[in-house]
């Protein structure tokens, strides 16, 4: 009864969360198409948290990875977010909402990326944002 109560709770939050992204996504300003290496975009972090692994998540053995599209305005902060991919399952994605809400660029530019966010159960159940594999274009 209470673990039936607490999903209904997070898929009430994950439609919150997606409704704002998107609403968030659709506010966000048209950007330049000119096309930068990896290194730069790694060069334009500041912060890049990782996303907490739910431990609801972590109970049912749920696992994925999911793609978002971060679009930063020129304070360096994260004015939208895009789901590209899911990861199948709503908490995770939730999670992922969350933490890469709160990554930080360097000030000055209006820009986006897409990247990977994949949940790993192993023995460390860690969060994993690929550094490396960017696309700036979508």
């Amino acid at each position: 009864m209470m673990i039936a109560f607490q999903m209904r709770i997070t898929l009430i939050r994950l439609a919150c969360v997606i409704l704002a992204a998107t609403f968030s996504f659709a506010a966000a300003p048209p950007q330049s198409d000119r096309h930068i290496s990896s290194d730069e975009i790694r060069a334009r972090f500041i912060e890049t948290p990782k996303p907490d692994y739910p431990e609801i998540a972590r109970r049912l053995h749920h696992t994925g990875t999911g793609v978002y599209g971060l679009y930063f305005d020129v304070r360096g902060e994260v004015s939208g977010i895009r789901i590209f991919k899911s990861t199948g399952h709503p908490e995770l994605d939730i999670a992922a909402l969350k933490g890469l809400v709160r990554w930080r660029a360097k000030p000055g530019l209006k820009w986006k990326v897409k990247l990977p966010v994949t949940f790993t159960l192993d023995e460390r159940m860690e969060t994993y944002v690929n550094p490396y594999h960017f696309d700036y274009h979508f």
